[in-house]
């Protein structure tokens, strides 16, 4: 929750409409839904406005800039994916019959 968020706990609609702190980014949000779907704030629920694939890039939009839900802490590094296209998960290491091919 914002800091300065006014509600106890933060629930979507607050995120999406209400909350004083994000109204800059909720206004860039319901300005690109309107441009997509012909409708605005008022004619949506949180639940649509989610489902609706029109507004897919729109949402990503504002959470990024909200970073709501983002991590805390460093990313994960992802494994090296070897020659072959894999990380090599499974495979077998020990010394013997390593390079070598299966008749």
């Amino acid at each position: 929750m914002p800091a300065r968020c006014q509600y106890k706990t933060e629930t979507r609609n607050c995120l999406f409409n209400n909350c004083k702190q994000w109204k800059t980014q909720q206004k860039t949000l319901w300005a690109e839904v309107r441009e997509a779907t012909g409708r605005g704030k008022n004619r949506f629920t949180i639940r649509d406005l989610l489902a609706d694939t029109r507004c897919t890039h729109a949402v990503l939009d504002f959470l990024r800039s909200t970073k709501v839900g983002s991590r805390v802490g460093p990313r994960a590094v992802p494994p090296k994916l070897g020659e072959d296209g894999t990380t090599g998960a499974g495979r077998r290491d020990d010394k013997e019959g390593v390079g070598e091919e299966e008749e």
